[in-house]
C-alpha cells in the first residue's frame, strides 16, 4: 500500500463547539468582563456591516443570475474538461464523471470502493493477492479471487455505460491490477498533489508568488476528507490523515504570507479553518490572536485564547504552550 508524505495545507470558517465544563468564580467574571469588552468593540461595526449588506442586496437584485449558476456543483463546473475521459473526485464524496454524466449507481459498495483505490492507486499495478487481502480479509485466496474477479466485471460494466467507447476500465496482467490511464482525465487527489509539489518547488526557487497560487489552488480541491464517505475503510485512514496535515501545513503558511504583507482579514479566513478543521491546533489559535489584536479588537483576541485553553485542557488534558502563553500576556498588557 502506498505512504503517503504530503507537504503544505490550509485554514477557513471558525465553529466553536460548547466545552465540557464551562467556567466558574474568576474564570467566569474574567470571561463576562470580556463578553462586555466585546459588545462594545463590535457595537460600532453593526451600522456599517448593516450598510453594506444592503449595497449587496441591491446590486444582487438587479443581476438576473440564475440561482442554479450561483451553486454550480464542483463537477459540473468541470463539465467542459475531459470530454471522452473520466473525472474522478475522492475528496468529500467518491464521484466519477463523464461530461456532465455522473456515475449514480454502483452494482456494489465493494467495487465501487476498490475502484477508488485503483484510481488513488496511480499508474501502479497491483498484485491480486493484495487487493484480496484488502477488500476480502476473511476469505480464502480462491474465495477472495472470484470475489475480486466479479467487483472488476462490475467496474467494467459501470465503465462502459458511463463511457460506450471506452476500453474495459481495468488492466489485467499476469496477476496484476490497475486502472486503464487511458480512460482517466482528471483525479482531484492528483491535481491536489500536484499543485502542494509546485509550491514545494516555487518555494525552493523563493517565488512566493507561485508558491501562493499554488497552494490556493491546492485548497480549491479540497471539497471534504478523503473518501469522507466511507469512513470504516481500514486503507482510507492513512491517506484521509496524510491529505488533512498536507492542508492544515498549507493554510498556515499562507497564514504565515498573508501576515507578512499585514492582510488581516485574510489570515483571519485561513485560521479559522485551521481551527475548524483542527480545534487544538494552537498556532491556528494564535494567528486569530495575532489577527484579532492587529485589527484592535483584543477583546476577541483575548476571548480566543480562552476558549484556546479551553480546548487543550477539556481535549488534552494540558495547558497552552509558552509560546501561546506569552502571546496572551503581550495582548493583555497592551504592548
Amino acid at each position: 500500500m502506498t505512504h503517503y508524505s504530503y507537504w503544505p495545507a490550509i485554514p477557513f470558517p471558525l465553529s466553536i463547539s460548547a466545552t465540557k465544563a464551562g467556567p466558574s468564580g474568576p474564570a467566569l467574571a474574567s470571561r463576562l468582563s470580556l463578553l462586555e469588552e466585546l459588545a462594545l468593540e463590535t457595537r460600532g461595526e453593526l451600522e456599517p456591516l448593516r450598510r453594506q449588506v444592503t449595497e449587496i442586496l441591491i446590486v444582487l437584485a438587479s443581476r438576473p443570475t440564475p440561482v442554479a449558476a450561483a451553486y454550480e456543483s464542483p463537477a459540473r463546473s468541470l463539465s467542459g474538461r475531459g470530454n471522452g475521459h473520466l473525472r474522478f473526485y475522492l475528496f468529500g464524496t467518491f464521484e466519477l464523471w463523464a461530461g456532465d454524466k455522473a456515475l449514480t449507481h454502483w452494482p456494489s459498495r465493494k467495487s465501487r470502493m476498490l475502484l477508488a483505490y485503483l484510481t488513488m492507486e496511480k499508474n501502479r499495478l497491483l498484485p491480486k493477492d493484495v487487493l484480496v487481502e484488502l477488500f476480502w480479509p476473511d476469505s480464502s485466496l480462491s474465495r477472495g479471487s472470484n470475489n475480486l474477479s466479479i467487483a472488476i466485471h462490475q467496474i467494467r460494466t459501470a465503465l462502459k455505460e458511463l463511457l460506450p467507447g471506452g476500453t474495459h476500465g481495468v488492466r489485467v496482467w499476469q496477476g496484476l491490477y490497475g486502472l486503464d490511464q487511458t480512460l482517466v482525465g482528471w483525479v482531484d487527489l492528483h491535481e491536489f498533489q500536484r499543485s502542494l509539489s509546485d509550491a514545494r518547488i516555487a518555494l525552493q526557487r523563493r517565488d512566493r508568488g507561485a508558491a501562493r497560487r499554488h497552494l490556493l489552488a491546492a485548497v480549491d480541491l479540497y471539497r471534504g476528507e478523503f473518501l469522507e464517505s466511507d469512513p470504516y475503510e481500514e486503507w482510507t485512514v492513512e491517506p484521509r490523515r496524510s491529505n488533512a496535515a498536507a492542508l492544515g501545513r498549507a493554510l498556515a503558511w499562507l497564514a504565515g504570507d498573508a501576515a507578512e504583507s499585514k492582510d488581516w482579514e485574510r489570515v483571519l479566513d485561513y485560521a479559522r479553518e485551521i481551527v475548524r478543521r483542527e480545534p487544538c491546533d494552537e498556532e491556528g489559535h494564535r494567528w486569530l490572536m495575532t489577527a484579532y489584536w492587529q485589527l484592535g479588537k483584543r477583546a476577541h483576541a483575548l476571548l480566543q485564547y480562552q476558549m484556546c485553553s479551553e480546548r487543550l485542557v477539556n481535549d488534552l488534558g494540558v495547558q497552552p504552550s509558552e509560546e501561546t502563553q506569552k502571546l496572551f500576556l503581550k495582548i493583555r498588557g497592551g504592548e
